[in-house]
């Protein structure tokens, strides 16, 4: 398992790289850069190798203002010791164990890659008023053209999209989401299932977060935790306190 392990995260690694640049920072930092989603933190934040002292981090937050943005996030495979009072997110890693192909989807459903337009619809219904229409927006452009996507349509109508990233013997599902309007009709099994079949003979894994409910979902499916990242992050109004510490 710890060769899967690590061969994950070197996929995990090579799908970052299709949309930022990598660069050392200090001694325990590197620097994940996308100049053209600069706001996604997914895309931009300090991966750690280990804990950073104090001074590594102010470099890292004065960086970040100097630049005009209005977060820091810190990541790694391991948790902080000190997270100077980041905000912890725990994120599992969850392979499939097993075969996809005795999954029951609906069979109503077909398959076929999604318009932009309709993975930009989609997006904004359920995450425009968290995020923003603009965000959203541009999110999907960003990846519409890089990775691979799958929409799952019904009666018509798109009923759930995903995206998907194959490397090296591995598959990388994630952006899994059902609207509202079609839930409860086996359309997330549906769409995994697809993938699975377009990519016989890889390994599939995916994201979850480690207190929302979808991994429950993944694990009666025959996903199971191999692997976990730890995410810190301040941003918005909360940065004002820093602001006053560290400028």
């Amino acid at each position: 398992m710890e060769k899967i392990v690590k061969k994950i995260r070197e996929a995990e690694r090579a799908m970052s790289s299709l949309f930022s640049c990598v660069k050392p920072f200090s001694s325990h930092l590197d620097k994940w850069t996308d100049d053209i989603l600069r706001d996604k933190y997914d895309h931009n934040g300090f991966q750690y190798s280990e804990q950073p002292d104090e001074e590594e981090f102010i470099k890292a937050f004065r960086y970040q203002r100097e630049r005009g943005d209005d977060f820091i996030r810190l990541f790694g495979y391991s948790p902080l010791e000190d997270p100077f009072s980041l905000e912890e997110d725990i994120c599992l890693t969850m392979l499939l164990e097993g075969s996809f192909e005795n999954w029951c989807g609906n069979k109503d459903i077909y398959f076929k890659r999604p318009s932009l337009s309709e993975i930009q619809e989609l997006d904004v219904k359920h995450f425009g008023e968290s995020y923003g229409e603009d965000f959203c927006m541009r999110n999907a452009e960003r990846q519409y053209g890089t990775v691979e996507y799958i929409g799952a349509y019904l009666d018509g109508k798109i009923a759930g999209s995903c995206y998907y990233f194959s490397w090296s013997g591995l598959v990388c599902v994630d952006g899994l989401m059902v609207d509202t309007e079609f839930r409860n009709k086996k359309i997330g099994t549906g769409i995994l299932k697809e993938i699975g079949s377009r990519n016989p003979n890889s390994l599939m894994f995916l994201h979850a977060d480690l207190d929302d409910t979808p991994k429950e979902m993944y694990k009666a499916l025959g996903f199971r935790a191999v692997d976990r990242s730890y995410d810190y992050l301040l941003s918005g109004d909360s940065i004002i306190s820093y602001d006053k510490k560290y400028l």
